[in-house]
């Protein structure tokens, strides 16, 4: 046998086996998805995924609350908004912007039919040597629900559903910018669940630093929690094109 094929002796003759996919059509192939990866995942200063800004009213910044209403939170269990922010001023501004978010992500339900509203855990930052934005991509996303109580949503409560999520755009930059390989599922196995079954993100929030900042430079994570709408729509597409490209070879 020879690399690359395998003969067989059929009634007297000999028959070869060819590869099933040429190595000039894959690499077409491989091209051809890079291209169209480029084209759906926008790494430019545009994207909140890599470029998050704090929003006037478009950002609810969970950091301050009670701490024993985060961890019930952070546990997977629903927290009233005036639990988190017991002082009549700040619930108030709390509910106003979480009235503001849950508008926005209904709007982008109805407008794309994708889920948006999510918990943000952890803001990464480094020095962007290739433009002029300043880089602020969240780094855990979990979706969440904000249920309005009452006509006038003066209080909500406040729950969080499904698995956390590593951003899929941050490593997707990661690996297309700087080179760096990191698998989400092998960092989501290094969250620590506490006793009270909240969710300890520092191994994983350390491992994607260590890594990371060897060729990224300044790159840093900040412990952040915020609420507020972030879209990856189009990370499943990019990943299908990632993964398949020996099938569309010989399709």
């Amino acid at each position: 046998m020879t690399e690359g094929r395998q003969d067989a002796a059929w009634g007297g003759q000999t028959m070869t086996a060819e590869p099933s996919v040429g190595s000039g059509r894959l690499g077409r192939v491989r091209e051809a998805a890079n291209r169209w990866i480029g084209q759906l995942v926008d790494l430019s200063g545009r994207n909140t995924l890599l470029y998050y800004k704090d929003l006037k009213v478009g950002t609810l910044d969970l950091g301050g609350g009670e701490p024993a209403a985060l961890d019930v939170l952070l546990s997977g269990r629903p927290v009233r908004l005036s639990a988190l922010f017991p002082d009549p001023t700040e619930l108030a501004a709390a509910a106003r912007r979480a009235r503001t978010i849950r508008a926005k992500a209904i709007e982008l339900f109805e407008e794309r039919g994708i889920q948006t509203l999510h918990l943000a855990r952890g803001i990464a930052t480094w020095d962007n040597q290739r433009s002029v934005a300043t880089p602020a991509a969240p780094v855990l996303l979990q979706a969440a629900v904000l249920a309005p109580r009452g006509p006038a949503a003066e209080d909500f409560d406040v729950t969080l559903v499904g698995d956390p999520e590593v951003n899929p755009t941050l490593l997707h930059l990661l690996s297309t910018d700087y080179q760096v390989e990191l698998d989400a599922e092998e960092l989501l196995d290094l969250l620590d669940e506490n006793g009270g079954g909240s969710v300890d993100p520092a191994r994983l929030l350390d491992r994607l630093t260590k890594e990371a900042s060897a060729a990224v430079s300044a790159f840093a994570i900040n412990e952040r929690l915020v609420v507020g709408t972030f879209s990856y729509a189009k990370l499943p597409m990019v990943h299908d094109l990632e993964t398949f490209q020996e099938a569309l070879a010989g399709a």
